[in-house]
């Protein structure tokens, strides 16, 4: 539950060669995994991400933060959470619990009304204000609880009638690619 609410609050940003990965959690996220349609070609030698085909691994993405990664190809993505960027390197969102300001620019960016975003960072306006994403960062009491028996329910099966293992390091191999699912059917 904690990894799901945490991809949550990651967006994609693009413009041509190169992509930035902009965590508005307050967690810093271990093992982010981008999937592209090719191979990417980028440079991975300050040992922070690491390059397995068509998957990149960005090792620690950390909390509040805009990541940002050149590629030798043109990079588009096509997910919900991932934006175009456009020639003043600038990104206003509308999101559901408010308003992300992103500024890639080399300056700092002056908001209309008053505000400044600065360079390489973001701004995140929530409708209580603060920092996270309110509205996927708590449930109600009983839709957490159904999740976590649910949750038990499928270990258990897997335990129990499969013979799974228990020791959970064993899955948590980085050095492998982990196969992904559609984000879009979650």
């Amino acid at each position: 539950m904690k990894r799901l609410r945490q991809i949550q609050g990651v967006f994609i940003v693009f413009q041509d060669r190169s992509f930035g990965l902009v965590n508005v959690t307050d967690d810093d996220i271990d093992n982010v995994q981008v999937v592209s349609d090719r191979p990417f070609d980028v440079d991975v030698r300050d040992g922070s991400m690491v390059s397995y085909g068509r998957t990149l691994v960005i090792k620690t993405l950390p909390k509040n933060s805009v990541r940002l990664v050149r590629a030798s190809d043109r990079v588009v993505f096509s997910h919900k959470n991932s934006f175009a960027v456009g020639k003043d390197r600038h990104i206003t969102r509308a999101l559901p619990f408010g308003e992300l300001m992103i500024n890639l620019d080399v300056n700092d960016w002056q908001i209309p009304g008053g505000g400044m975003v600065q360079s390489g960072t973001f701004l995140l306006k929530t409708v209580r204000g603060g920092t996270g994403i309110p509205i996927l960062s708590n449930l109600p009491y009983g839709e957490e609880l159904d999740l976590i028996l649910d949750q038990t329910a499928l270990i258990a099966r897997e335990v129990l009638l499969r013979g799974r293992s228990l020791n959970i390091e064993r899955f948590l191999d980085s050095s492998r690619q982990i196969p992904l699912e559609n984000p879009d059917n979650w």
